[in-house]
């Protein structure tokens, strides 16, 4: 379930991880001492081809933390306490990581292209995200 938060933010700023601009392939490799190879700039070519934007990555961690989330309801239905142990280790490793990563990116970018609305935006986002946080904290007891 993707949040309106979510695809407001890839939206509105418009930001996503991109490759370079175009005719800068691989820029360490460009001396006269060493010539890029046709192998190294199909590499090249591959890996911009799976560059996803600020947004679809978002939305690719909630579903991931969903998907760990209802794992460890499933071991906790079955009993399987060690599945359960694991499934919410790593539930609370996904929680803290996307949190980090949303305050040292999404949030400054809502913030500066976004002005008030943005930090309104990023507000609501980081309540939201203690709420889970506390849901976790209380799975884990």
């Amino acid at each position: 379930m993707q949040s309106s938060l979510t695809s407001s933010v890839g939206d509105a700023i418009g930001v996503g991880l991109k490759p370079p601009a175009q005719g800068i392939t691989l820029p360490a490799l460009r001396t006269t001492a060493l010539k890029p190879t046709q192998a190294l700039l199909g590499l090249s070519l591959a890996y911009r081809r799976t560059m996803k934007t600020l947004t679809e990555v978002i939305k690719d961690d909630h579903e991931e933390m969903y998907e760990y989330h209802d794992q460890y309801e499933r071991a906790r239905r079955h009993g399987d306490v060690d599945a359960q142990a694991r499934w919410i280790r790593q539930l609370t490793w996904e929680v803290a990581r996307h949190a980090v990563g949303e305050e040292i990116v999404v949030y400054p970018l809502m913030e500066e292209h976004l002005g008030n609305k943005g930090r309104q935006l990023a507000d609501h986002d980081r309540e939201d995200h203690l709420v889970r946080t506390l849901h976790v904290a209380v799975l884990l007891k």
